[in-house]
């Protein structure tokens, strides 16, 4: 068996080696999140030991081996209406960086480590070969152990459940998540923690291609809110996720294949995301409709709007649009576009409906 401290450098190894998951059509990612901030995963290491890996939304509570509950199917020592507690702490070594923000302000309040933990618990019966347990961080006494996912599960002597190893989707919950259309040439660009603000104003940063041909953006905006907290001191620090929209200058065609890379500098964790348009099947996160439901006989609506956040932000104008702006006054949207050489907002307008008229035409 190998050790702890080599499981631990393997998994971290891994959790950049393994590529990306395509997320584009994945309505709702958030237990992916949660999983990389919380309990990440749980193994055993043998009959009477287990180790719990947490993400970086971890208190100190997660020492005290009675913050923790085992509970099994399975298994009549473990069942759930006896809610077994561990019988103590074998490990708790303090998080590590796990990784490194690139330089820059951050939203205020934004929590700035990035960290990874490992707790070792000694339970109290023997663990059944072939039976699938849970550990719960429900906490104690009112402290934490995280605020992210609070379980996870395993089967004793059974291979990890790859689906369920937050390690291995940590670069990517931390870095770019993922990319989708936002409609109008627009495309939204997902990141977690890891993104740089300041890293993301200075357009040389982005890398975007269409059907592998470079596309430059030409303007972005961005929109930064709180998805976790870290439960330590008060007032808590938070994790921010980011949504940064991209214009890329043109509507999009079916079956456009669009790619985004993220220099070093604007983003830790996973910099690579790309995905396929099609009018017709693409996910937009643009489009609401009732999540409730619709009468059999009643109208069906969709409601298509998008708010951009900060677009187009003055700071992040392409260096050949502020050059040919220079000395001209106040900046403006419509100055920009038109410095942009894209035109007026109708000709945008009706380029926009005209490629949308034969995408409709295409799928038919």
């Amino acid at each position: 068996m190998k050790s702890p401290a080599l499981l631990s450098t393997a998994l971290a190894v891994l959790a950049f080696a393994v590529p990306a998951r395509d997320l584009s059509d994945t309505p709702d990612i958030k237990i992916d999140v949660m999983r990389v901030y919380g309990v990440r995963s749980v193994r055993s290491l043998d009959d009477t030991t287990v180790k719990v890996v947490l993400g970086a939304a971890t208190g100190p509570a997660r020492g005290n081996a009675g913050a923790y509950r085992v509970v099994s199917e399975d298994d009549d020592a473990y069942a759930y209406e006896k809610f077994v507690c561990p019988s103590k702490t074998l490990a708790a070594k303090p998080p590590k960086k796990e990784f490194d923000i690139p330089p820059g302000s951050r939203p205020k309040g934004a929590a700035s480590a990035l960290t990874r933990a490992e707790v070792v618990l000694e339970l109290p019966f023997p663990l059944k070969k072939g039976a699938r347990y849970s550990v719960v961080a429900q906490g104690q006494g009112g402290g934490m152990v995280t605020a992210g996912l609070t379980a996870a599960s395993f089967v004793h002597g059974g291979a990890m459940d790859e689906a369920a190893d937050g390690d291995r989707i940590a670069a990517q919950m931390i870095g770019l998540r993922r990319v989708s259309p936002v409609g109008d040439g627009k495309i939204l660009c997902e990141f977690g923690p890891g993104y740089s603000p300041d890293g993301g104003l200075t357009l040389a940063n982005w890398k975007v291609t269409v059907n592998g041909r470079a596309v430059a953006v030409a303007a972005l905006g961005r929109r930064s809110r709180l998805e976790c907290y870290l439960p330590v001191g008060w007032p808590f620090q938070g994790f921010v996720e980011h949504s940064v929209f991209l214009d890329l200058g043109r509507p999009l065609a079916r079956g456009d294949v669009v790619a985004v890379e993220a220099a070093p500098p604007l983003t830790a964790g996973a910099r690579e995301a790309s995905f396929t348009f099609d009018a017709a099947k693409s996910l937009s996160q643009s489009v609401k409709v009732n999540q409730v439901g619709y009468l059999p006989d009643g109208p069906k609506i969709a409601y298509v709007g998008r708010w951009l956040g900060s677009f187009p932000e003055a700071g992040a104008v392409a260096a050949e649009a502020k050059a040919a702006r220079a000395g001209e006054g106040e900046y403006t949207k419509e100055a920009y576009y038109a410095e942009a050489g894209k035109g007026t907002q109708e000709e945008r307008e009706n380029a926009r409906l005209a490629a949308e008229a034969e995408a409709v035409k295409a799928a038919e």
